[in-house]
């Protein structure tokens, strides 16, 4: 029997690596003039098939695995459009173009990755529904309205309820199999959250979508009303997001120093270091470079939190503890393909800043979640409206570090 934890396949949302910030445009005279230097492609520069063209031309000179043209044909004729379409890795994918709606769809607001075929909850967003229903990241859901989950695709089907339905859910904990009810209804999950535990400041980060001036002011904000002496950055759930967004971070606690390096094999650079990025602010500049600081990571944090992870990890700023992380090594570029249409393609790899990939491996923790049952009694009374993240085991080994660094 499989492993129960091995990952068959991962929530839409985790195919995004790192994401380059801004799409990227081809002129179709460069494709037809590229595409006819090889004689059996030249069937598809005469019927100007734009659509299977450009994506031949993407694939040979851009995507990382750098094809040449040969490889997209078979006795001198081309392979058909579906297997072309083969050639793309894992990460790289199609985006459709969403028709604007006036309403938005109902969503339970958790993130999940499908394993054995049932849904494994990664983030359960505390202000939605199945939050307040007692789902909790870790749990494996077995059913929904007595339907048994199988797959991906029937998992979003399944999800995919009217707002205004009352679902019951079946889940796995702890080894027992309970039962839930959970109330559909419109909402958004956020990208980030913050809470006080008496002189601390706890991030909570599940996506990396140019938030970064949303964050840093409310971490302005917070010093204002306590010049906190320690800061908790989750990480656990994180799906990504932009690679400026994580350069940008990582500038924060490490200052002007190399963030990872990047290969780029269609541009035959190697191993090429990034460096941070930094934003002059004389209030937190220098805090946020010298304030304790860990990082909570786990199985489903992916790609530019671990860009970020890295970073911190090998420039001995921040302790990592969980587990070891997802293992997204690769770089996404947007392509404008065809009308309403984008390509995401995998045109680089990234590595930690000594070299190691990450890629299918992930980052090992420095140390795992341990139980401190002193700390709850300690911030109970100072933990704002998320009192329970103090039942967490990796929370509490995560402010026993911090009182033990203070």
């Amino acid at each position: 029997m499989r492993n129960r934890w091995s990952v068959v396949c991962l929530f839409a949302f985790l195919l995004f690596a790192p994401l380059a910030a801004h799409g990227q445009k081809v002129s179709l005279d460069e494709v037809w003039w590229k595409l006819s230097e090889e004689p059996c492609l030249r069937s598809i520069v005469e019927k100007r098939d734009a659509e299977l063209g450009m994506l031949i031309y993407l694939l040979h000179s851009r995507h990382r695995y750098h094809y040449p043209l040969r490889d997209f044909c078979f006795n001198g004729k081309s392979f058909t459009r579906e297997e072309i379409q083969g050639f793309m890795d894992k990460w790289s994918y199609i985006k459709e173009k969403k028709k604007k709606t006036r309403s938005s769809p109902p969503t339970f607001n958790l993130r999940f990755m499908v394993v054995d075929g049932l849904p494994l909850l990664i983030y359960v967003d505390r202000d939605g529904p199945a939050f307040e229903a007692g789902l909790r990241r870790g749990d494996l859901l077995m059913s929904l309205d007595g339907t048994r989950f199988r797959g991906m695709n029937q998992a979003l089907k399944l999800f995919s309820l009217p707002p205004g339905r009352v679902a019951t859910i079946a889940f796995w904990r702890d080894g027992i199999t309970r039962h839930t009810e959970v109330d559909t209804r419109v909402s958004r999950t956020p990208t980030y959250r913050m809470y006080r535990f008496g002189s601390y400041v706890y991030l909570e980060v599940n996506e990396l979508r140019m938030d970064y001036q949303r964050i840093r002011h409310d971490l302005r904000r917070a010093y204002l009303d306590f010049p906190f002496s320690g800061i908790i950055l989750d990480f656990q759930g994180c799906i990504g997001g932009y690679v400026y967004e994580a350069e940008l971070v990582s500038g924060w606690f490490l200052g002007d120093t190399t963030n990872y390096l990047e290969t780029v094999p269609t541009k035959n650079t190697y191993f090429q270091e990034v460096q941070t990025l930094t934003i002059k602010d004389h209030l937190l500049e220098q805090t946020l470079k010298s304030v304790p600081l860990v990082v909570l990571v786990s199985r489903d944090t992916f790609s530019a939190c671990e860009i970020i992870a890295g970073a911190v990890q090998h420039h001995k700023r921040a302790l990592l503890i969980g587990s070891r992380t997802g293992g997204k090594g690769t770089i996404l570029t947007p392509f404008d393909w065809t009308a309403g249409r984008k390509l995401f393609l995998a045109t680089s790899l990234w590595y930690t800043p000594n070299g190691t990939t990450v890629e299918d491996r992930g980052l090992d923790p420095d140390l795992g979640p341990e139980s401190h049952p002193e700390v709850i009694e300690k911030f109970r009374n100072t933990c704002d409206d998320a009192c329970d993240l103090l039942e967490h085991p990796e929370m509490q080994t995560a402010f026993y570090l911090l009182d033990r660094m203070q």
